[in-house]
């Protein structure tokens, strides 16, 4: 089982006070903590750095922050807390479940300035033992049902399957091609979802995949009308119907 975050001045207010009422806003929004001038992520080897980087709050200061476009990057202890959090749920969700933070520095760097390293043990990844689809049996049943070939058409080339590293990604875009492909068919109230077993002592995953197709709509009788006021009879106009 799975161990298995306005201001409005009329145009007879002074410059002057406008100028000094700007600069106690900008004064009061000051950050507190230090800049921080550079961010080392090491121990990363099937996760690119780069990744992790854009998916955590705390960043380096870029080198042109000293343009006037450009803006210094200050540490925050609550920020940085949470952002060692998100690297080990960003590599549970690349498939990394024993992924660890095994060590984070702040080095003080300067006036005012720190450097943060962080160190990870990335550890197995999970790999998918098997997938079991369950819901389509009822495709085979009845009058009017999907021949065998499309039947087989909607599991085929998934973006999950066995052998493979578990990645979430993968996992919710086989729901949706799944669905697509179930739609494609006819099936417009259909529903795929399922659940992922992981056994972390194992580094194996089951994934269920859970399917219920619903009914199959078809379309009926079409009427092509030629005029602005058409008459028909009901039985020959336009319909939607639900295949038996």
């Amino acid at each position: 089982m799975a161990d298995v975050r306005l201001l409005r001045f009329r145009s007879a207010v002074p410059l002057t006070l406008a100028v000094l009422l700007t600069a106690c806003a900008t004064t009061s929004n000051q950050p507190t903590g230090p800049k921080v001038k550079s961010l080392d992520i090491q121990g990363t080897k099937q996760v690119d750095e780069g990744d992790i980087k854009d998916r955590i709050l705390t960043s380096s200061t870029p080198w042109y922050a000293f343009w006037p476009f450009g803006k210094a990057h200050y540490f925050d202890t609550n920020a940085w807390q949470a952002d060692l959090r998100r690297i080990e749920r960003y590599y549970q969700a690349q498939g990394y479940y024993q992924a660890q933070v095994e060590s984070n520095e702040v080095i003080p760097a300067g006036d005012k300035a720190v450097r943060l390293k962080v160190v990870v043990n990335e550890g197995e990844p999970t790999l998918i033992d098997r997938v079991e689809p369950h819901g389509l049996e009822a495709l085979s049943q009845g009058e009017g049902q999907p021949s065998q070939r499309e039947r087989e058409r909607i599991l085929e080339e998934l973006p999950v399957k066995a052998g493979d590293v578990f990645r979430e990604d993968a996992w919710a875009a086989t729901k949706e091609l799944v669905l697509q492909r179930l739609k494609d068919l006819g099936y417009a109230e259909a529903e795929v979802g399922g659940e992922v077993r992981v056994d972390v002592a194992t580094q194996k995953a089951v994934v269920d995949l859970r399917i219920a197709p619903g009914l199959r709509y078809r379309f009926g009788n079409i009427f092509i009308a030629t005029d602005a006021t058409p008459r028909c009879r009901p039985a020959a106009s336009s319909s939607r119907r639900r295949a038996p």
